[in-house]
């Protein structure tokens, strides 16, 4: 006798719909648990000792030291504790080509592409907001300042505004809504927010020598500006009320440069292979990059995990070259290689915790067979 069917609701389940046809995800994409990955856990938030979150939970043995006592009757050893390991982080990457579409992917430590959001054009620099969103800037068009959220929806936040015609990098205060656009055409830096005021000026230069000079801007935990350009030539680091406009550069050639969020340690590129690590005005460590590479367009960086640094580098013999990604750890100067970047031009990339581009749960009482 043969029973009844029996239907599972948790089989066979469809593939959800997405929210944003221009968002692209793979659900597929899982890490290994060996890992011990959390999504949930900031990669800001990792402290040497304590692992993963907070520290110090409740516990989930058996209490009373058990379930040692079960695995020495069975003959067996315990297992040593694991290693500690910093938090499980992502790669966002600007890219595209002139004039064309752009594109910011989303990628693990090793390559490994976990989706993608369209641009209606190719941006230039890119952002991220208090961990949990991204801005870009994108200079075509009458230049305009675009949002991606953590599901990967995209927004305006200005476009084709007077005050801000070519803007060619971001930066984003950490904890902060504020936004600080450069301008290489106006020769200026504006300054607006995620809810899309008018932009307002922070800081104009005057007597550029180029028509549209290189700008790399970040804004450093204790709210101070750091600014390289090869107009007036050098890195310069300016106080959030711009009142050292007569101020000297700490660095003498111009270069990328990136802030940290959790601390008030900043870094910027020099000459072809260095990379300045600053803690406010003092200089703590010059790295280097390896024997045959230089810095890959005008230096592009990004803090990282545990108190590292992720660079772009390029083979020193070529004008352009294959990017490859490389992380530094700043106290112990070891150098990890991450992977080569082989896809449309890089313009710009930033580190961050992942962010799920389409969340949509599946219905878990629809099935198919």
């Amino acid at each position: 006798m043969i029973g009844p069917r029996v239907i599972r609701p948790d089989l066979d389940v469809d593939v959800p719909t997405f929210r944003d046809p221009r968002t692209f995800y793979d659900p597929r994409v899982f890490y290994d648990p060996r890992l011990q990955y959390d999504p949930r856990v900031q990669y800001g938030d990792y402290r040497p000792g304590y692992g993963y979150g907070q520290g110090g939970g409740g516990g989930q043995g058996n209490g009373g030291g058990g379930q040692y006592d079960e695995l020495a009757r069975a003959g067996l050893k315990p297992e040593l504790p694991k290693p500690e390991a910093p938090p499980a982080f992502v790669l966002y990457v600007a890219a595209g080509e002139e004039g064309e579409p752009g594109k910011v992917y989303q990628l693990d430590e090793n390559g490994r592409v976990l989706g993608w959001v369209n641009l209606p054009f190719t941006p230039s620099g890119i952002a991220l907001h208090r961990e949990k969103g991204l801005v870009v800037s994108l200079p075509r068009d009458g230049g305009r300042l675009m949002y991606i959220d953590d599901t990967g929806k995209t927004s305006t936040l200005v476009e084709k505004d007077k005050k801000l015609v070519h803007p060619v990098d971001v930066a984003v205060g950490a904890g902060s809504d504020t936004i600080l656009a450069a301008d290489n055409i106006a020769d200026s830096l504006m300054a607006t927010s995620t809810g899309g005021i008018t932009p307002k000026e922070y800081r104009r230069f005057e007597g550029q020598k180029w028509h549209a000079q290189d700008m790399s801007i970040a804004i450093t935990r204790d709210g101070h500006v750091i600014f390289g350009t090869d107009g007036d030539k050098g890195v310069y680091r300016y106080s959030g009320d711009a009142s050292d406009s007569t101020g000297k550069p700490l660095l003498p050639e111009p270069g990328g440069v990136a802030a940290d969020t959790k601390t008030l340690q900043w870094a910027a590129t020099q000459n072809t292979k260095d990379i300045c690590v600053f803690e406010g005005e003092v200089l703590m460590k010059t790295l280097r990059l390896p024997s045959g590479k230089s810095h890959y367009r005008n230096g592009l960086l990004s803090f990282s995990p545990a108190g590292s640094l992720c660079v772009v580098a390029r083979d020193g013999q070529e004008t352009v070259g294959e990017p490859w990604l490389l992380m530094y750890n700043i106290e112990e100067d070891k150098i990890r290689s991450l992977f080569p970047w082989q896809k449309e031009t890089m313009t710009d990339f930033v580190v961050g915790p992942r962010m799920f581009w389409d969340r949509n749960s599946p219905n878990p009482y629809k099935s198919q067979f």
